[in-house]
């Protein structure tokens, strides 16, 4: 595999993708669904495990807790620690299964970003790995950077271009697809699942799945009684643009492989 300077892999054959939505890891949490999705993975014999971002929490830089009881005890160093934690239950999981790695930074690991832009004094205090996402081999994209697999486009979120305040796309399937253009994946938005494929008129193939939500977790931040769809998925078949998707609630995961 070869990456080209517009972040654009491009196999000779099918590959089989392992998409792991926002694991949200916060000390403290259920670490049960990472341990699940990791021995499902191995067990489909993925070929490359794509992290959609917000694999970290860091609820320590939370702007919606920060004065709050919520935030009580949280620590910056505490929250970085923790994902070489998770890292590791993730890689026990593979039981020695070696998908390729890519990781497509959240808006909650941005939060580290926001510090440092707004306090100067804090550039470089975390290092040049403060996740340790690169120490455990993944291949690391900035926060809403696009990184395109076979014709698949794969980022946390993607902005609409519709939008002059350069807003994050939301809406159904269709206005996804026709806003977007192109086959895409993204995580970010803890609501219904969103899927949806079609061909246009000359064969291209159109698609959008949105799947953010990999944990067993609530968070104050969503609101009481919103509908969230907690999964995963392994896309099969992915080549030009197209693929087969297997969508699996996050329950019946668990229940399979632990």
């Amino acid at each position: 595999m070869a990456l080209n300077e517009r972040n654009i892999w491009e196999m000779d054959d099918d590959v089989t993708i392992g998409l792991y939505p926002d694991a949200h890891c916060d000390p403290g949490h259920d670490t049960r669904p990472i341990t699940a999705i990791a021995r499902w993975f191995a067990d489909e014999g993925v070929d490359i495990v794509v992290n959609i971002g917000d694999f970290n929490d860091m609820h320590s830089l939370s702007s919606y807790d920060k004065g709050r009881s919520g935030m009580e005890g949280a620590r910056i160093q505490a929250d970085l620690s923790y994902s070489a934690q998770c890292l590791d239950l993730f890689e026990e999981g593979l039981q020695g299964h070696d998908p390729y790695r890519i990781m497509t930074l959240g808006n909650h690991e941005y939060r580290l970003n926001r510090l440092e832009s707004d306090d100067p004094q804090m550039q470089g205090a975390f290092g040049d790995d403060p996740f340790s996402y690169n120490e455990y081999g993944y291949e690391v994209y900035d926060y809403l950077d696009i990184v395109k697999i076979n014709g698949v486009a794969f980022s946390h979120a993607f902005i609409n271009p519709t939008s002059l305040m350069g807003s994050i796309q939301g809406g159904s399937a269709d206005i996804r697809m026709k806003n977007v253009g192109f086959p895409h994946v993204a995580g970010h938005q803890h609501g219904p699942l969103i899927h949806g494929q079609r061909m246009l008129g000359d064969g291209t193939p159109l698609s959008t799945l949105i799947l953010g939500c990999a944990h067993t977790e609530n968070h104050s931040y969503w609101g009481k009684g919103k509908d969230v769809y907690r999964g995963a998925a392994v896309l099969r078949n992915v080549r030009k643009g197209s693929y087969d998707p297997d969508i699996r609630y996050l329950g019946n995961i668990m229940r399979k492989y632990l």
